[in-house]
């Protein structure tokens, strides 16, 4: 499969950034939405709530919007979702 592209950019919320993903990240057309981890029923969500700072998920077709609390620090939250994500679909 080679290797996993994953960028980020912003979203109109300053705690949420969505993940652009060069797979499919799940085959359902509408999006899913998690706000904690006892309700994530997906493995990548469930790993994006072990990243200190992540408040929600939202998986989409082709992309995944991590929200953060707002004490967390984007430079954290970014990276560690990124490589999470890349992990995931390695």
């Amino acid at each position: 499969m080679g290797d996993v592209s994953v960028r980020s950019e912003a979203t109109p919320n300053p705690n949420a950034r969505r993940f652009l993903v060069d797979r499919t990240v799940q085959e359902q057309p509408k999006g899913r939405f998690f706000s904690s981890p006892e309700q994530a029923d997906d493995p990548l969500a469930r790993s994006l709530f072990e990243l200190e700072g992540v408040a929600a998920v939202m998986l989409l077709p082709a992309s995944v919007t991590v929200t953060k609390t707002a004490s967390a620090s984007w430079d954290v939250v970014d990276e560690g979702a990124q490589r999470t994500i890349q992990q995931h679909f390695a």
